[in-house]
């Protein structure tokens, strides 16, 4: 059976740990601030759904698409600004599970070679972290990003 969200988040994060990273926020929009558990849990979930995606037609409509996918990388970001917001006792805790979500995340991506992300997030990133270099290998949003970056100038 796979590991619930609350299972896999105590396996890293311990009751104190959770009461300090809710304190650290990261601003997302103009108007709206997530905690470190927010993020946390938000990348996981991103990251989850996207990889039980990939084997679904592009025809169903449950799927998420390239703007999804963006948006996971997105909180990857905002969950790496707000590291330096967390008590130091507890970073390697968060880099642990980062870590284990970042590690599913490599399993079913590849180097983002014709620099797809970019061109659908309609932005040149010439210093972007790793996770923007990655596409998934197949699926639903492999496809949207590979249509919408086929037709958006750089």
């Amino acid at each position: 059976m796979a590991e619930g969200d609350d299972e896999w988040f105590a396996r890293f994060i311990g009751p104190e740990a959770d009461a300090e990273l809710r304190l650290v926020t990261v601003r997302v929009a103009e108007q709206r601030e997530l905690d470190m558990v927010e993020l946390l849990k938000g990348w996981r979930a991103h990251v989850v759904k996207i990889e039980r995606d990939m084997p679904l037609p592009m025809s169903d409509r449950s799927v998420w698409g390239a703007h999804d996918f963006l948006a996971a990388l997105y909180l990857r970001d905002f969950l790496e600004s707000g590291i330096s917001g967390v008590r130091e006792e507890f970073v390697p805790n968060v880099r642990a599970a980062i870590e284990d979500v970042d590690a599913r995340f490599i399993s079913y991506t590849v180097a983002d070679d014709l620099r797809l992300n970019e061109r659908v997030d309609r932005r040149e990133q010439p210093d972007a972290p790793w996770w923007w270099r990655r596409i998934p290998l197949s699926g639903p949003a492999r496809e949207e990003l590979a249509q919408y970056g086929a037709v958006g100038p750089m």
